[in-house]
Formats: C-alpha cells, structure tokens, sequence
C-alpha cells in the first residue's frame, strides 16, 4: 500500500509528537524541583522538621536569657527568641516573664492557649517583640470580653507576639 503525502503528513507530525511528549517527560524527570536538605528522618507525623520550632535563621534580635541586658535595647519590631521563669500568669494565653528586680515584666501573649503555665516554670518564647498593648485590640483579635481591672498594668506596655511557646525548658545561661 502506497503512502499518500497526506498520510506521510500525519505520520510524521505524530512522530515528532511523541519525541516531544518523550522529551518533556525526560527534561521533567530530570529537573531539581529544589531540594529542600530534608531527610525522611527529619519529618515528624505533624509533617514539621524536628528543632525548626526556635532554630530560625529569622531571627532579628535578640536570642538567649530575659535578663537586664534585654530590658536596655529596643528590640520592638524584632524577631526575639528568650527564656525565662514565668512571673505571673494573666490567662492561659498571656502570662508574664522576668521577676527578678533588675529586669521588668514583660507581657507575651500567644494566640493558642499553652498547657502547663505557673509561676516558677520555665519557658522558651519565640515572637515579635511589639508596643503598645491597646486592650480593645487584644479584645477584637482574641473576640473576648478582658476583664479591665486585671489587665490594667499591661495597658500601652510592650509586649511579645508570641507564635512560638515551651514550658519546662532549661534556661540559658545569663
């Protein structure tokens, strides 16, 4: 059977369609859809890498102990991690940090409720350091009625936006 010009035509446009579907497949296969470093070892069932949680490179300011040396610099706008024993517990989303006479309270609020906050434990807080506190905002983002008189001292005090929180941590040395 002899080929017609229109055949051969189609012929050859399918050819030239399965090499570029064959090659597309292969260029594909062989692209680095960038590799992130992760091992299989180091996703949890949540599907977050293990020491991601306070291990950030986005860290702006300041990283270690809730001392005096905090308190002296403003960090306001900064991306902080700190440790410290826990002062005062306002709620189970807001709690105080730094009790000692050389260093001032400082407010951290967490938009999830944390388990296992008292006075005297230990914390790891990771956030962006912000002022000032404007209770009818804090009011409006949490859609709670605060009562006033307990949150007065905090009122226009600056605070830590917290999105990360660890209770029974060991502290950093100061």
């Amino acid at each position: 059977m002899a080929r017609t010009s229109t055949s051969m035509r189609r012929w050859r446009g399918r050819l030239a369609a399965l090499g570029m579907s064959a090659l597309v497949v292969t260029g594909l296969t062989a692209c680095d859809a960038g590799d992130t470093g992760v091992d299989v070892e180091d996703i949890t069932e949540e599907g977050a890498r293990e020491g991601d949680q306070l291990d950030d490179p986005g860290i702006t300011g300041y990283d270690g102990a809730y001392t005096e040396l905090f308190i002296t610099d403003d960090y306001v706008g900064d991306t902080v991690v700190l440790t410290a024993e826990i002062g005062q517990v306002v709620s189970d989303q807001a709690f105080a940090i730094g009790s000692s006479p050389d260093v001032e309270p400082l407010l951290v609020l967490s938009d999830e409720a944390v388990d296992g906050l008292a006075v005297g434990e230990s914390v790891r807080v990771g956030g962006i350091v912000e002022e000032p506190l404007v209770l009818a905002d804090l009011e409006a983002r949490w859609d709670v009625d605060l009562d006033d008189a307990a949150w007065a001292a905090w009122e226009d005090a600056t605070y830590l936006n917290a999105t990360i929180v660890e209770t029974g941590v060991e502290l950093d040395e100061e």
